[in-house]
């Protein structure tokens, strides 16, 4: 399986859409081996006159979080394709624009704090579980994605919280 393909495990997002190529390139910086991740959270938010792209990606050492955002609404791999037949049949075409606008890498041996904050949701048998972490060497505490109505999207962050809770040693 080729590269691209094993970090598209990690992008699908609860609107079956897969990001465009700037921000694989982004998260590949981050992360050089998509096999060493344990566990993901991914974001599509389009928005007007924009897209931003998320990540969180958990290995056995570190925490990686990537942002894109490009400069078109509901802008993903599928709206990107016009684009790159332009570009492999030798013309010229100018995709949206984007910005890298986050990106870094702590180590989970960093974790000095792990507060949580659950709500229920009324009518429903869950909890939304919103995290904050505290690194370090960072002053601020960073705040993950909170929990989603979306069912798959809770499995994936429970995943990711549980993979979360059990690589922070002090917590597990």
């Amino acid at each position: 399986m080729d590269q691209s393909k094993k970090f598209s495990r990690h992008f699908v997002t609860r609107f079956s859409t897969l990001p465009p190529q700037a921000f694989y390139v982004a998260v590949a910086s981050l992360v050089i081996d998509p096999d060493r991740i344990r566990a993901s959270l991914c974001s599509y938010r389009p928005g007007a006159g924009k897209t931003v792209w998320t990540a969180h990606l958990l290995t056995d050492a570190a925490l990686a979080v990537a942002q894109v955002q490009f400069d078109a609404e509901q802008y993903n791999s599928e709206e990107e394709q016009p684009y790159l037949r332009v570009v492999r049949g030798g013309g010229s075409a100018n995709p949206p624009g984007w910005n890298l606008t986050e990106a870094w890498v702590r180590p989970l041996a960093g974790i000095t704090s792990y507060r949580t904050q659950v709500q229920p949701i009324l009518g429903h048998d869950w909890f939304a579980t919103q995290v904050w972490l505290t690194f370090a060497d960072v002053d601020q505490p960073v705040e993950l994605p909170a929990q989603t109505w979306d069912e798959y999207e809770q499995e994936r962050s429970d995943k990711f919280l549980t993979t979360l809770r059990e690589s922070i040693p002090w917590l597990s």
